[in-house]
């Protein structure tokens, strides 16, 4: 396992990037009419060097029943996970969910 400092002093330098998490399994978010509002949600977490989504919080929510949904969701989510000089790490990320029911 890399060392934090010689992580840290890589990414400083900018010699090397890092190859960003793919998400391999999950799937979208479903919402019911009665969630009562469309808008934007902001949804942080890590991805773990297995690939698994951790410490997830909804940073910008909607209401109680749509936050629930989208947290319910993305623990399921599976990612290969974020590499640097070919080892896997821990990396934040932050995704934007767009609730619309569309017409009715």
């Amino acid at each position: 396992m890399m060392r934090p400092y010689i992580f840290l002093l890589i990414m400083l330098l900018g010699a090397v990037s890092i190859e960003q998490p793919e998400k391999i399994f999950g799937s979208q978010p479903q919402f019911k009419r009665s969630t009562g509002r469309e808008g934007e949600m902001i949804v942080t977490a890590e991805i773990d060097e297995d690939g698994c989504v951790q410490d997830l919080k909804v940073t910008n929510g909607l209401n109680k029943y749509a936050n629930q949904v989208v947290l319910d969701t993305f623990r399921d989510w599976v990612f290969r996970p974020a590499t640097l000089l070919g080892q896997p790490v821990r990396v934040p990320n932050e995704w934007t969910v767009n609730v619309s029911f569309g017409r009715r």
